[in-house]
């Protein structure tokens, strides 16, 4: 529903107000894409330009917003509320409010990120094709502050900065498999790229983490997220009983492959077999250095897809201080 200011009648198009209820958007495989010929067209020619217009006001109540493919990665964002200002020509400003939250849910099935409810102040420029603006997402996970732009049409992209904090010990909520790991983390970084293949910037740390055996434990890490993986630039994992360091390459995909660099100091014996299913006969007593190099197919190793090396030694243990 649209209503028109007096101004229509002189021959400039100015929209007093334009109310959208319950409306459904969805951008997926079946959205016909444009054919080699029209592309052709359209790269040969700048885009016609609009005339100057102004909206005095846009209202949304009740959009269901979907972006991707079942079995890809899949954007869903429900219930979206929201009432946006003219500024001038082309521009509208306001908030949104996705009552129902957002999901982020990739090729597994076991991997959903779901935010449970989520707000936004934007800026839609209709000129540079551009939205600007500024998010919070909270969830018993973790709660995310965004800010940065999204370019709109088919070529748009992602330029947006973040920062998080989550609990560990809901992490079985986002991902079905997760280890019982437990302990605060903070992360930030970036997204950019374009909007079907993003890629994102982390850097992550934590402290007082535990995992079975493994207690007190420090985390930093850093690497790169996309669609097809997580690339483990660096990590560090610090304890009372030990230190592991190591980088690595972990595949979203099932066709794909993951790989892993790993050395680790003066670990407490006790540490790795509570953490691993060894037989702790198996290992040398004592405290324990060593290396590893594996690489198994798809996303999850298995003893008998992983294949590589791996020495341990035992070290003397380190005298204890009054």
């Amino acid at each position: 529903r649209a209503g028109l200011a007096a101004s229509a009648l002189r021959g400039r198009l100015d929209i007093d107000r334009i109310y959208f209820r319950r409306p459904s958007v969805v951008l997926d495989s079946t959205t016909r894409p444009a054919t080699r010929t029209e592309r052709d067209a359209a790269n040969a020619r700048p885009p016609a330009e609009a005339p100057p217009f102004a909206i005095g006001s846009l209202e949304v109540e009740g959009l269901d917003f979907t972006a991707g493919d079942v079995g890809d990665t899949r954007v869903v964002v429900r219930q979206v509320s929201s009432t946006l200002h003219g500024r001038g020509s082309r521009q509208l400003a306001g908030d949104l409010t996705a009552l129902d939250g957002v999901d982020l849910a990739f090729e597994t099935d076991d991997i959903r990120l779901t935010f449970d409810r989520a707000q936004a102040r934007v800026v839609l420029d209709a000129s540079q094709r551009l939205i600007t603006g500024a998010l919070t997402a909270s969830s018993p996970v973790a709660n995310l502050r965004a800010e940065g732009n999204l370019g709109l049409g088919r070529d748009g992209e992602f330029d947006l900065r973040y920062d998080a904090e989550g609990r560990l010990e809901e992490l079985a909520r986002w991902w079905q498999h997760s280890p019982a790991w437990q302990g605060p983390v903070t992360l930030q970084g970036q997204v950019r790229g374009p909007l079907r293949r993003p890629e994102a910037t982390v850097a992550a740390k934590g402290s007082d983490l535990h995992w079975a055996t493994l207690q007190q434990a420090a985390l930093g890490a850093a690497g790169q997220v996309s669609i097809d993986g997580l690339l483990l630039e660096t990590l560090s994992l610090t304890s009372p009983r030990g230190t592991l360091e190591g980088k690595g390459r972990f595949s979203f995909k099932r066709a794909g492959t993951s790989e892993v660099e790993a050395r680790w100091r003066d670990v407490d014996g006790a540490v790795v077999t509570g953490l691993v299913p060894l037989n702790a006969a198996a290992l040398p007593r004592g405290h324990l250095s060593g290396a590893a190099t594996l690489a198994w197919p798809g996303r999850l190793p298995t003893i008998y897809t992983t294949e590589g090396k791996l020495d341990v030694t035992a070290v003397a243990a380190a005298p204890e201080t009054s």
